[in-house]
């Protein structure tokens, strides 16, 4: 795979919780660690199930649908519990899905948490489908990543993700996703 493959970070906008109703979702595009080039923004319900529909439309962008080569999301949980079903992402698109995160998750508090959610079975048959994270150490850096994939793995997993982070652990393109959703203004 090329150095300065194109990476679609995406990641949410804060929300508050129990009064929203919609929350910002994120894109940005970057060629490997070097510099972005374009990000795209939409809306998701809290707590829904369209944030894998969000994320294949951004993904299929006539602006960079040919351009981009992995999707790495900031977890699989957005806008509360909207899920994304990482199988279908990568079904639809054929582009390899890594969800990135800092920390191991706690399944247990996850399945709890959604329990009073609409289409609870549906939520947890997605959850156990991912299957738990994989550690991930990256040359260089001392803290772990914890990543789920679909269309990726293995040493060419590890080479992506080395590839694309500059300064710290997150891949840039995750890192400018966070930085730009965070300033965005709550919807109301």
């Amino acid at each position: 795979m090329k150095r300065q493959i194109r990476i679609l970070g995406v990641d949410d906008a804060p929300f508050e919780f129990r009064k929203s109703k919609r929350t910002w979702l994120v894109g940005v595009v970057y060629r490997g660690n070097l510099w972005m080039e374009g990000a795209m923004v939409d809306s998701i319900e809290v707590d829904g199930l369209d944030a894998t529909d969000v994320i294949r439309n951004m993904i299929v962008n006539p602006k960079f649908s040919s351009q981009i080569r992995v999707v790495f999301l900031d977890g699989i949980t957005f806008g509360g519990f909207n899920l994304v079903d990482m199988d279908e992402l990568h079904a639809k698109t054929g582009i390899p899905i890594v969800s990135i995160v800092e920390r191991m998750p706690n399944i247990d508090r996850i399945k709890k948490s959604m329990k009073a959610l609409p289409n609870y079975d549906k939520r947890l048959e997605m959850v156990v489908r991912q299957n738990q994270p994989t550690r991930v150490r990256l040359r260089g850096i001392t803290k772990p990543l914890y990543v789920q994939s679909r269309g990726m793995d293995g040493d060419e997993l590890v080479r992506v993700l080395e590839m694309s982070h500059r300064a710290g652990t997150v891949p840039e393109a995750l890192r400018v996703a966070r930085m730009i959703a965070s300033a965005l203004p709550e919807i109301r």
